[in-house]
């Protein structure tokens, strides 16, 4: 294949290695004879790329693209120090990257119990989730302490689990800022059950010795959550009924 030999990129290419191979033959300073390692090592990637590059313009004379790949020029620094370390090749500039497109902020959501509340204020979905929660695991949890105590690992985990749920309906749902910037009939069903639901963690944490106890426990925790999900839903119907668009009346969400 003659038009590839005598292409011009394959004769710069072909010039460049025969120079960097004859120039690794040169004993670095200090050295009787024998060749460079040092700088043959250092010319042995550019080496392999330009190897590289040669083969892929073969392959696009043989197609027919009488210009073949772009070749990438060399100037490597062939000096050598006195003690024999070879100086570092100038390697090529990198690509230029495409700017990057700036990403859409996600909006905060609030809870994954009430999505659509406002962050700065007391969440009452939130609260109807966190107690039911804490009633069903204590229940759970009284299942198993009635067949193996209330040492039993899933005793436990679930006791824990009823605990983290009021402490995150304390200090994230229902914290003072929050409840002050509440509508004033939201602040007065908070104000009504946050003692009783402190009363209730501090049950949960340090009250609960024998099955008894967490029965005890339980059945508490159950009457609140089922108080506060009828005075939620009585307070929820006694608001007006907000007017749509087109003029029909819109239910509250229970």
């Amino acid at each position: 294949m003659p038009e590839f030999w005598e292409h011009p990129i394959t004769q710069k290419a072909l010039q460049v290695i025969i120079n960097a191979v004859a120039e690794s033959y040169k004993p670095a300073s200090g050295e009787s004879g024998g060749y460079n390692k040092e700088l043959l090592a250092m010319h042995k990637e550019y080496l392999q790329k330009q190897l590289d590059e040669l083969c892929a313009l073969r392959r696009d004379v043989a197609a027919g693209q009488a210009n073949g790949p772009l070749y990438t020029p060399y100037s490597p620094t062939s000096s050598v120090s006195g003690n024999g370390e070879a100086a570092s090749a100038a390697s090529p500039a990198p690509p230029a990257q495409k700017p990057q497109e700036p990403q859409q902020q996600e909006e905060t959501v609030y809870s994954k119990y009430a999505p659509e509340m406002e962050v700065s204020v007391g969440c009452l979905a939130c609260a109807r989730a966190h107690l039911a929660a804490v009633s069903g695991d204590l229940k759970e949890a009284l299942r198993f302490a009635r067949e193996d105590g209330v040492l039993h690992p899933e005793v436990q985990v679930r006791l824990t689990t009823a605990e983290e749920e009021i402490v995150s309906l304390e200090r994230h749902d229902w914290t003072p800022e929050k409840i002050i910037a509440s509508p004033p009939e939201h602040q007065e069903l908070i104000r009504k059950y946050l003692p009783q639901i402190r009363q209730l963690r501090q049950d949960i944490m340090n009250h609960v010795h024998s099955p008894e106890d967490l029965e005890r426990v339980a059945a508490v925790a159950g009457e609140i959550n089922t108080k506060f999900r009828m005075d939620f839903l009585q307070m929820m119907a006694s608001r007006p009924k907000e007017t749509k668009p087109g003029g029909g009346e819109e239910q509250n969400a229970a």
